[in-house]
């Protein structure tokens, strides 16, 4: 893998299947084999609950000073307020702050049914009022496709993600803000559980390399992790952008 420091390749989460084993660090905890193999992960367990401080700090001191994690936002912010107070948002980036500069882009994720609104647009320019570092919204609703919403993105600074299966449009591609393209891939045909083609990943790693010389940030999250495809399509395309 190229060592560019604008691409960021990596799981949702730290687990390693055993058939990886050989390829990663032999000792140490599950976060640091992981950093090991990879510059970067997604926290999900920030969506569904809290965590102290101290366990940001502990995760952040076990990884190299150039890793970074992407936290994604809690869902009582999200899909149960729908982003209509910027109050527990604060309250959640004071916690994450807890990992310093290793805090990457912080994920917001909305539920299929929250459509843009000018109530949406505010909390996103509250959210960005709040938060300086790097913002990413995965928008599941049509409306988040039509030009409003997506000058909305531009004039917050926040990059839409280019999630797959893709909701908003036919192609897997970034969309908002274009200082960061961020890839999320659950696994195709199944989600959470098949690993990509060759092909798709060539495709990919070819659209990495583009994003990466014209100077942008890439982020490249495997989500299908479920049976471990998603570590070893992390390492296929690592790999592919290598040979770039």
């Amino acid at each position: 893998m190229t060592d560019d420091p604008l691409l960021h390749v990596g799981t949702a989460g730290w687990q390693v299947p055993r058939n990886v084993a050989p390829l990663h660090a032999a000792t140490g905890a599950h976060l640091e084999r992981y950093a090991s193999l990879f510059n970067a992960t997604e926290v999900n367990t920030t969506f569904y609950r809290p965590h102290l401080s101290k366990t940001f700090e502990r995760w952040a001191a076990m990884v190299s000073d150039d890793f970074r994690f992407a936290v994604k936002m809690h869902k009582s912010i999200t899909h149960e307020q729908r982003l209509a107070d910027i109050r527990p948002a604060q309250v959640f980036l004071d916690m994450v702050s807890a990992l310093g500069h290793k805090l990457g882009p912080v994920l917001v994720q909305l539920p299929p049914s929250l459509a843009w609104s000018t109530e949406t647009e505010d909390f996103l320019s509250a959210l960005r009022e709040v938060h300086g570092g790097e913002l990413v919204l995965e928008a599941r609703h049509p409306s988040w496709a039509a030009s409003d919403a997506v000058k909305a993105l531009m004039a917050n600074a926040i990059s839409g993600v280019a999630a797959d299966p893709p909701r908003l449009c036919d192609e897997l591609r970034p969309s908002g803000h274009p200082d960061t393209a961020y890839f999320r891939l659950h696994g195709s045909p199944r989600m959470y559980w098949s690993a990509y083609s060759d092909a798709f990943l060539k495709h990919l790693a070819q659209q990495i390399g583009i994003l990466l010389g014209a100077g942008r940030k890439a982020w490249v999250i495997f989500d299908n992790t479920a049976a471990g495809a998603g570590v070893l399509d992390a390492l296929r395309l690592k790999a592919l952008v290598g040979k770039g």
